[in-house]
């Protein structure tokens, strides 16, 4: 029989969703999150930037990501805001989407330096089979 979350229209069927007294995954990471003291976590992550940031230029973090919305955004924060120097690592993809490859310029030509890793063909192929 088909059912929804108690607190959203999330139907029981959606895939890899599990359901708890009648609350989707979703609502209760929702619920979760107010519970976190941002502030403290915030601290923490400018204390973890205090302790690995070189004075000589070098990079500092390593930010593997493929140019999209979450690596854009991390390394675009710890570089700005935190005062980073990262160096950011990609993986190439199988075949790159006009958008992926576009996102992809982008961020590189943010300000941001890239090891772009191109595997070999086969070797590729093989491991998107597994």
């Amino acid at each position: 029989m088909l059912s929804y979350c108690k607190k959203c229209i999330m139907p029981t069927t959606r895939p890899e969703q599990v359901f708890k007294d009648g609350i989707c995954d979703a609502c209760r990471y929702f619920e979760f999150k107010k519970t976190i003291d941002w502030n403290a976590r915030e601290k923490e992550l400018a204390d973890l930037c205090d302790r690995f940031r070189k004075k000589d230029g070098s990079y500092d973090i390593i930010i593997p990501g493929s140019g999209g919305k979450d690596s854009f955004f991390v390394s675009h924060l710890l570089k700005e805001k935190y005062k980073m120097n990262p160096l950011t690592v990609t993986w190439a993809p199988t075949m790159y989407t006009d958008v992926g490859w576009r996102n992809f310029q982008k961020w590189i030509h943010s300000g941001l330096d890239n090891i772009l890793v191109t595997p070999n063909g086969k070797v590729h192929s093989t491991l998107v089979k597994h």
